[in-house]
């Protein structure tokens, strides 16, 4: 009987068991790239030597462009991420991006989990391997950036959003706000604008505004979001006066 099931594997058994080995073949691929393919790129190079000015001068509050110059235009998570990975791994390629795709691993698993519970594990599967096998995914899951934790950050919250109000634990609900916070203390508002909109205009669309506001905390949500993001803005503009002013109005509506 054993034996007859082992042999008796579906076609669609077969094409998952594929699939899982090609996402398993991307990520080997990406890892090997990672530490192999120098930092040529100018964004990455420019934040991966701000990560290592972070370790070097002890200085993890404010980015430093230069020495002793800040960087004003991101907030630090990202560059807390790949400080982390010099400090832990030493000054190298892939210390700086390994904190990245550790990232990157930790979405696609969210990813698949949610895929998994709507539409089961085969087509959960394809849609991972659809997302891993994207090019542009597939190069910003460690490129020292703050695009794929910003990416993720989204993803986690919408993905928290949907568990909750489908029934979830309100440990999806403190996900939701945990996500859109770290998002705000990695590129800006921008994080909440991402994740608020959709969640927003799905409500408006399907009438479920009052649904909704009944379902979630969103006021003391919105402060455990704050409490995540708002101190280090707080002591940034306390340390350097004037930053509040170029990051969010002129990086965001300036620049728009």
């Amino acid at each position: 009987m054993q034996a007859h099931d082992s042999a008796g594997a579906s076609p669609r058994d077969w094409a998952a068991i594929l699939a899982l080995a090609a996402v398993a073949l991307l990520l080997i691929c990406r890892f090997w790239l990672a530490a192999d393919l120098p930092l040529t790129d100018t964004t990455e190079a420019r934040y991966a030597e701000i990560a290592r000015k972070m370790v070097e001068t002890g200085n993890w509050l404010m980015p430093q462009h230069s020495y002793g110059v800040p960087y004003f235009a991101k907030p630090p998570f990202a560059f807390w991420m790949s400080a982390i990975g010099i400090k832990l791994f030493g000054s190298n390629e892939l210390a700086v991006r390994l904190p990245i795709l550790v990232w990157s691993v930790a979405f696609c698993g969210g990813f698949y989990a949610w895929l998994r519970s709507l539409l089961g594990r085969s087509r959960a599967i394809a849609g991972l391997l659809v997302l891993s096998s994207t090019l542009l995914f597939f190069i910003s899951t460690a490129a020292v950036m703050t695009d794929l934790i910003l990416t993720a950050c989204v993803g986690f919250a919408l993905m928290a959003f949907w568990y909750r109000y489908h029934g979830g634990g309100v440990a999806a609900e403190i996900g939701l706000y945990l996500a859109i916070g770290i998002g705000v203390l990695t590129k800006g508002p921008l994080a909440g604008v991402l994740v608020l909109t959709p969640i927003g205009l799905w409500a408006l669309t399907t009438r479920q505004v009052g649904e909704v506001w009944q379902r979630f905390a969103w006021l003391r949500g919105g402060l455990l979001a704050a409490a995540v993001s708002l101190p280090w803005y707080a002591i940034a503009e306390w340390r350097y006066p004037g930053f509040l002013e170029y990051f969010i109005v002129g990086e965001h509506f300036g620049r728009f």
